[in-house]
C-alpha cells in the first residue's frame, strides 16, 4: 500500500506524471494507493476566498475547465522555504479518472475524502494489462445549444435565400427561377450530417454559375 496526502496537490502535470510512473514502477501488481488532490470542494473554497478579496479566479477557472488541471504559480507559496516547483494544484474529477488511468485502475474517488482534499484510491494492474477506456469530456463542445445552433442556421440560410431571390428577381429567367432558387435552399436545411443531396449540389452550382455570370 502507498499512502501519498497532499502531495500531488502541489506538483505541476509533468512531475505527476513522473510520480505516477514511478510509483506504477515500484508496486506489484494488486498494491492500493491512496493519493489526494485538490478537488471541486477545494476549488470553490478558494475561488470564494479570493473572490471576498476582490480578485478574478475566471482565467485559472478556463485553464481548469478546459485542460482538467491547473497549476498555479502564482500562490502564496511564493517566497516561503518550499522548493520553487511547489505550488498550487487543482484538479477536475474527470482529468483524473481520463488521465491517472494510464497508470492505474480507479477503485474509488471520494470528495473531501481526506480531510478537506478529495481521495483517490488506485489498484495496480497486472503488469501488460491493458488499461480502460474512461467516459472522458467531449473536447469540441458547439458554441451554442442545439436547438439555437440549428434555429440560427436556418435564419441564415433563409436570409441568403431572401437576397438571392431579390438579387436575381430582374433575371430574363423570371420570378419562377428566383422562387426554385428559394425551395431549393429551404430543401437544404434538411440534409443530415454530412450527407448532400442531389438537390443541394444542383444548387450550389447555380449559384456558382450565377456568381460567374455576374462577374462576367
Amino acid at each position: 500500500m502507498v499512502v501519498n496526502h497532499s502531495v500531488f496537490t502541489h506538483l505541476d502535470e509533468r512531475l505527476q506524471d513522473l510520480w505516477l510512473s514511478e510509483l506504477q514502477r515500484i508496486t506489484q501488481p494488486g498494491a492500493i494507493l491512496l493519493l489526494t488532490v485538490e478537488g471541486t470542494g477545494s476549488w470553490n473554497r478558494i475561488c470564494d476566498a479570493v473572490a471576498s478579496g476582490g480578485e478574478d479566479m475566471s482565467a485559472w477557472r478556463t485553464e481548469l475547465e478546459s485542460h482538467g488541471i491547473v497549476f498555479i504559480r502564482d500562490d502564496v507559496l511564493i517566497g516561503s522555504t518550499h522548493p520553487d516547483f511547489y505550488h498550487s494544484t487543482y484538479h477536475a474529477p474527470w482529468y483524473v479518472y481520463e488521465h491517472w488511468t494510464r497508470f492505474f485502475d480507479i477503485v474509488a474517488h471520494l470528495p473531501d475524502g481526506s480531510i478537506t482534499q478529495d481521495l483517490v484510491v488506485l489498484r495496480r494492474r497486472p503488469d501488460g494489462a491493458p488499461p480502460p477506456s474512461p467516459i472522458g469530456r467531449r473536447h469540441t463542445a458547439p458554441t451554442l445549444p442545439p436547438r439555437a445552433a440549428r434555429r440560427a442556421l436556418v435564419e441564415s440560410v433563409l436570409a441568403s435565400g431572401r437576397r438571392l431571390t431579390d438579387r436575381w428577381s430582374h433575371r430574363a429567367a423570371g420570378p419562377h427561377a428566383s422562387v426554385r432558387e428559394l425551395d431549393m435552399l429551404r430543401a437544404g436545411l434538411y440534409e443530415q450530417g454530412n450527407r448532400i443531396s442531389v438537390l443541394a449540389a444542383e444548387l450550389r452550382a447555380e449559384i456558382q454559375s450565377l456568381r460567374n455570370g455576374d462577374s462576367e
